[in-house]
């Protein structure tokens, strides 16, 4: 299952555990925006470019990790860029907002087909 991560600046980029987990497979089909850039295959840090006061910040950046078992899924052919994907950590070029948006919209559409 692919993991979808709302990282921020500053030291500790993530708080807690991921929004969420996908299927590779359902992960892309909710936006040609994933799995984005690859940025390596330990949890990124994104180094603090202004002071954190209250110790907080809100998240700033979507983050997917995916691992060797997502890669094993069986991907039509249309998704045939996949062969490019890896395992490690990727940064979606996506607000946080969108994405909230988009995994509303899918958990949605999810339980609609579960009736």
């Amino acid at each position: 299952m692919a993991k979808i991560w709302y990282a921020q600046e500053g030291r500790q980029a993530t708080i807690g555990g991921p929004r969420c987990e996908l299927p590779l497979i359902e992960l892309l089909k909710l936006s040609e925006k994933f799995p984005g850039e690859y940025l390596s295959n330990k949890p990124p840090k994104f180094p603090s470019s202004k002071p954190i006061l209250d110790g907080y910040r809100d998240p700033e950046f979507v983050v997917v990790e995916i691992i060797e078992e997502d890669l094993k899924e069986d991907l039509p052919g249309q998704f045939g860029f996949h062969l490019r994907i890896r395992p490690g950590f990727y940064r979606v070029k996506m607000p946080v907002q969108e994405c909230e948006q988009v995994l509303s919209q899918h958990h949605a559409e999810s339980s609609n087909d579960a009736l």
